[in-house]
């Protein structure tokens, strides 16, 4: 399986693009041996004494027939569809949860306040509509970025240190 961009490389691909069955076999193949790199950090989590060798040795391996554009000699994912469609539903889900926390304090704060009576008054119903986006803005800066506490940790962190330098200067 090589493709070069050279003029031969170049017309085998543009007649076989053509077809939409190659196309859609070549990328499904293309995704299993991705999809096969990535279950190499399964590897990292769960190490055995010979984990580093092997894994250098597969790196390696890898790194070579890219740089040979040897696409063969890449490994197959050994996941099987279920699998797959499992993982996505699981990702899904947990999106799923991830949103509806987000969004159900501001949910219920509308509620409030639009229920007549209001059971919000209003400088509160503007308290509580902020204090619900900014925890959807939290709660979604951990989806977008799961070191998203530790950066906040860092940065308690340096503003104590400035404090109390500030507190022994002054």
């Amino acid at each position: 399986m090589r493709f070069r961009s050279e003029p031969d490389g170049a017309l085998i691909w543009e007649l076989t693009a053509r077809r939409e069955d190659v196309v859609l076999w070549f990328r499904k193949t293309l995704s299993s041996k991705a999809d096969a790199i990535r279950q190499l950090s399964r590897w990292v989590l769960t190490p055995k004494n010979d984990t580093r060798e092997h894994l250098l040795e597969q790196l390696t391996a890898l790194l070579a027939a890219a740089a040979h554009d040897d696409l063969d000699s890449f490994p197959l994912s050994t996941e099987s569809h279920a699998e797959r469609r499992r993982t996505i539903w699981l990702r899904f889900s947990a999106l799923l949860s991830t949103l509806f926390t987000a969004v159900l304090p501001g949910a219920v704060v509308w509620f409030a306040h639009r229920m007549d009576p209001p059971l919000l008054a209003d400088p509160w119903a503007g308290y509580a509509a902020i204090a619900s986006v900014l925890w959807a803005c939290i709660v979604l800066m951990g989806v977008i970025d799961p070191a998203y506490a530790d950066h906040v940790d860092t940065f308690k962190k340096v503003t104590d240190a400035l404090r109390l330098s500030k507190g022994k200067d002054g």
